[in-house]
C-alpha cells in the first residue's frame, strides 16, 4: 500500500499531527514514524470532540530515501506533543523541490515541521501501519 491509501484511513489525513519520532534502519530500508495523529472532528466545538488524536507508527519498507532539512528557524518551543507537522505527496505540490530520484512504483512524501519552517521528504515503496 502507498501513504496516499494509508492516510485515508484518518480523517484529517495526517494534517495538525505531531511526529514523535522518526527512525531510519538502513540495513532493512525501512523508515518508522510515530506519530500523534489528529482524528478530531473539525466540524466539532472546540473541546474533547475536536481535539481528539490517536497514536500511530508508520513502517514505509522499501526505502529509497529520507531527506531532512535543517531547521530554518532554530525553536526554543518545546512541545510535549512532538513536531507539529502537516503532510502529502510531493506530487500535489505546486513547486518541485530538488530530491533524488525514484522509480515510478514508489511513493514520495512530504513532511512540513511548522516548528522547523523545513520539510522532511520520504520516498518508499510500501506503507503500513504497526500494530
Amino acid at each position: 500500500m502507498n501513504l496516499d491509501t494509508l492516510v485515508q484511513q484518518w480523517p484529517n489525513g495526517l494534517h495538525d499531527a505531531f511526529l514523535e519520532r522518526l527512525s531510519i534502519d538502513y540495513l532493512n530500508r525501512t523508515a518508522t514514524l510515530g506519530l500523534n495523529i489528529w482524528i478530531g472532528d473539525m466540524s466539532a466545538e472546540r473541546g474533547p470532540e475536536r481535539e481528539r488524536y490517536q497514536r500511530a507508527d508508520i513502517l514505509i519498507s522499501d526505502l529509497l530515501w529520507c531527506v531532512v532539512e535543517p531547521p530554518n528557524e532554530p525553536s526554543t518551543r518545546r512541545r510535549t506533543e512532538g513536531l507539529w507537522i502537516d503532510a502529502g505527496s510531493v506530487a500535489g505540490l505546486k513547486s518541485m523541490p530538488t530530491l533524488p530520484p525514484k522509480p515510478d512504483s514508489a511513493f514520495c512524501w512530504w513532511f512540513f515541521v511548522r516548528d522547523w519552517n523545513s520539510f522532511i521528504y520520504i520516498a518508499g515503496g510500501d506503507a503500513a501501519t504497526l500494530d
